[in-house]
């Protein structure tokens, strides 16, 4: 295959993947078009672009290159595309990516038809008589290891495409936001806060929230039944207690009925 449609190839592959990922609903087609797109095309063509010369480095060179070059680009592009208005989303990734590869096969193009025919870099597998027992070897174990990289990162993506299971449990202030907290309680002034339960836990719980002062209880909210995926929010109300000095006031979730605690969270006080 000539040097011009090996990179037409990549082009062609690198749209035609890009269409694929952005139409389909396949989680198995975004795995492997993302596999491609993200861990091997952009080091590969930017190792081309870089070096189009034969003598510069071997296939084997290029290869490992390639891979350590797309850890490097990928995240790269993730900081730029974080500083433009269209923020890291899966189209922006995808598009900026596909962008990358057209770009440098481009140039990998324009630079190797550049050089004489005699000095481009070219492939050559060596699985004919012509290759050594040890080069044969050598490029069987490189087959493999990638195939098993690759089989590794789809079960990563999608055979375990569920997640970790967990709850999240957090406080709000009074006004709905992530600041505000009461910080002084006095003898009998009330301090309110928001607390919020979101349920990523693959099935329904039912939750249960004690409120402790000093660790004694003071009050309790729920039951509070949570399909997967359901979130609650609900005010909490305490009173400041009779003796003056810090006040422990802690929220203790737990689920289902259990008595030992899920999670728990905490604010400190001063009582005086």
């Amino acid at each position: 295959m000539r040097i011009v449609d090996r990179f037409v190839l990549i082009g062609v592959s690198t749209i035609v993947l890009s269409g694929l990922m952005l139409l389909g609903d396949s989680s198995l087609m975004r795995a492997l078009g993302g596999l491609l797109l993200m861990l091997f095309l952009p080091g590969y063509v930017l190792a081309a672009a870089l070096f189009p010369a034969r003598c510069s480095l071997g296939w084997l060179e290029r290869f490992f290159l390639s891979f350590g070059l797309s850890i490097t680009v990928v995240p790269l592009l993730g900081l730029l595309l974080n500083y433009l208005p269209w923020g890291i989303n899966f189209y922006s990734v995808l598009v900026s990516l596909s962008a990358f590869i057209l770009l440098f096969s481009a140039v990998a193009c324009y630079r190797r038809n550049k050089l004489p025919e005699r000095e481009r870099f070219r492939i050559r597998w060596q699985f004919g008589p012509g290759g050594t027992r040890f080069n044969r070897l050598l490029t069987v174990a490189l087959l493999g290891i990638v195939i098993g990289v690759c089989g590794s990162l789809y079960c990563l993506a999608v055979a375990h495409k569920d997640g970790e299971k967990f709850t999240e449990f957090y406080i709000l202030g009074p006004g709905g936001a992530a600041e505000g907290y009461p910080h002084q309680l006095k003898p009998g002034e009330k301090g309110r806060v928001i607390l919020g339960i979101v349920n990523h836990e693959q099935r329904p719980v039912a939750y249960n929230v004690k409120i402790l002062m000093n660790g004694s209880l003071k009050g309790q909210k729920g039951p509070v039944q949570l399909a997967h995926g359901g979130k609650w929010e609900g005010e909490v109300v305490f009173s400041g207690q009779k003796t003056r000095g810090n006040i422990k006031v802690e929220f203790v979730l737990t689920r289902d009925g259990e008595k030992s605690p899920y999670r728990s969270l905490h604010l400190w006080m001063d009582g005086r």
